[in-house]
């Protein structure tokens, strides 16, 4: 019955490897960085929004990423023609 203020915490996949690249591309509404460490659990590639939302009200939370493979890289179960 009254206005509320969400948090919503996620992640964006991140890779040790140096052939593959994340890339955010952009979110909407805008979000923050989001590391964790006061949790110490530090994570990479996090992502936090704070919404004010009205008694009853809705928002849609979205981001966009590139994953980039290098061209000797194949995804898991990827290779349809085998």
């Amino acid at each position: 019955a009254k206005p509320v203020t969400v948090e919503v915490l996620d992640r964006v996949p991140q890779s040790d490897d140096k052939s593959v690249a994340v890339e955010l591309l952009g979110a909407e509404p805008r979000a923050d960085g989001y590391n964790q460490v006061e949790r110490g659990a530090p994570l990479r590639g996090g992502l936090r929004w704070r919404v004010a939302l009205a008694a009853g009200g809705k928002l849609e939370i979205a981001y966009r990423y590139r994953v980039t493979l290098s061209s000797k890289s194949e995804l898991v179960g990827g290779n349809r023609r085998d």
